[in-house]
C-alpha cells in the first residue's frame, strides 16, 4: 500500500498561525473590555432631594438630578453639540381612581461647549431667562443639574389640609436647531434618556 504525505505549504502554515493569533488577541480583547465596561459601569441618572417650600404666596420646588452626563450625553457635549435639559413637574391630588393635575410643567436648560474658547454657555428657561458663561465642566454639569427655588404654583390655589403629589422627572436631547449636528448624532446608538419619575406627597 502506497501512502502519500501531503505537505502544507509554508506560506499557508504562517497565515494559519497568524490567524490564530488574532483570533486569540481578539478574544481577548472582547473579554478585557467587558471587563473594564463593567468596572466603571455608573449608576442610571436619577432625580433626588425632591423638596417643596413656601413663601406668603407661592410654592417652590427644590430637586437635584444625578449622574445626569453619562459618556454619550457628555460626549456630545464635548464634541461642541448643543443639548437641552428638559425637566417634566407634576402637582397632582391622588384619587382612589383617577388623579387630578393641578400643575403641570417642563424646565429647560440649555448647554453648549464652545471647543474654540474652551467655555460652556448654560441658559436657564425663558420665564427667567439668564445665560452663564462658565471655564469649568463640573460648574457648568452643576448649573444644569440643581434646580432650586423654582415657583410652582400660588398658595392660592391649593386646597388646606388636602393631600398632594409632586412628581418629577428629568430628561435630555439634542438641541431642535442644531441640524447639522444630526449626522453626529446619529452615531450615539442609545443617546439621550428620560429618568422614572420621583415623587413625593405632602399634606398642606
Amino acid at each position: 500500500m502506497n501512502y502519500h504525505r501531503t505537505t502544507i505549504p509554508h506560506r499557508t502554515r504562517l497565515f494559519c498561525v497568524s490567524l490564530a493569533l488574532i483570533l486569540i488577541t481578539i478574544s481577548g480583547a472582547r473579554a478585557l473590555y467587558a471587563e473594564n465596561v463593567s468596572d466603571v459601569a455608573t449608576p442610571p441618572p436619577a432625580v433626588i432631594d425632591i423638596s417643596i417650600i413656601n413663601d406668603n404666596t407661592m410654592l417652590y420646588v427644590n430637586f437635584r438630578l444625578v449622574n445626569g452626563f453619562p459618556p454619550d450625553v457628555r460626549g456630545a457635549l464635548q464634541s461642541g453639540i448643543p443639548l437641552t435639559f428638559l425637566f417634566d413637574i407634576t402637582l397632582e391630588i391622588p384619587g382612589m381612581i383617577m388623579d387630578t393635575t393641578v400643575v403641570s410643567s417642563t424646565i429647560k436648560r440649555k448647554i453648549k461647549f464652545d471647543t474654540l474658547r474652551g467655555e460652556y454657555m448654560v441658559s436657564f428657561d425663558p420665564r427667567s431667562p439668564r445665560v452663564i458663561m462658565v471655564n469649568q465642566e463640573q460648574e457648568a454639569t452643576d448649573l444644569i443639574s440643581c434646580v432650586n427655588h423654582v415657583p410652582l404654583t400660588a398658595l392660592s390655589s391649593l386646597e388646606k389640609n388636602q393631600v398632594y403629589r409632586l412628581r418629577v422627572r428629568a430628561g435630555v436631547e439634542k438641541e431642535e436647531s442644531s441640524i447639522a449636528f444630526t449626522g453626529i448624532l446619529n452615531i450615539f446608538s442609545s443617546w439621550g434618556y428620560r429618568t422614572d419619575w420621583y415623587e413625593v406627597v405632602f399634606n398642606y
